[in-house]
């Protein structure tokens, strides 16, 4: 029973919602104005007026956010296998191009920015890594704003933080050790 109710509120919303001629857009927020289906029109914070039925507002938070990355194991061009950890920090600079030209941001922001550490991380030896840190910081920043750059997404100070960098230890390499060291017998 609850379930509809529920359903039934949240139409009555919609509906109301869609009857206004006008919306309250809080300052920390941006948004399009969509008239059937099409792009019409930006809105910025304050009171937005919109055709009831025929314009549809689409709204998202743009000032800065922080996403802290899967840790990712990965090895180097040298062979060493490591364990990168990273955040990045953006703001929305376009609420048109994040809003039309992708469909889900944050998933599109960490699998891109994943693919580009790890393309970077392949193509440095570990003591290039260990030893210049920001430098590295510097190239991945560079390469993912490129990207996001399209979709209306600003590296906030061109900031990519590499917060946890660490070799592992193959297990691979442990068992090759025992067998040729005969700690392991087959029975």
């Amino acid at each position: 029973m609850d379930s509809f109710l529920n359903n039934i509120l949240e139409l009555f919303k919609t509906f109301w919602d869609r009857l206004l001629p006008f919306e309250v857009i809080e300052e920390y927020r941006g948004g399009i104005i969509l008239r059937l289906g099409k792009f019409n029109r930006t809105v910025k914070p304050g009171l937005n007026w919109k055709i009831p039925f025929i314009e549809e507002i689409l709204e998202r938070i743009i000032v800065t956010r922080t996403l802290n990355l899967p840790g990712q194991s990965l090895v180097t061009k040298d062979n060493k296998t490591i364990v990168i950890s990273t955040i990045l920090r953006y703001s929305i600079v376009d609420i048109k191009k994040y809003l039309l030209n992708v469909y889900d941001a944050d998933s599109a922001i960490i699998d891109t920015s994943l693919g580009v550490i790890k393309n970077y991380i392949l193509s440095w030896d570990y003591n290039n890594i260990k030893e210049e840190p920001r430098r590295l910081e510097n190239l991945i920043s560079s390469s993912i704003g490129l990207t996001l750059v399209n979709w209306g997404i600003k590296l906030e100070g061109n900031m990519v933080t590499i917060v946890d960098f660490q070799p592992t230890r193959s297990l691979r390499l442990f068992v090759d050790y025992a067998y040729k060291n005969d700690a392991v017998k087959d029975d």
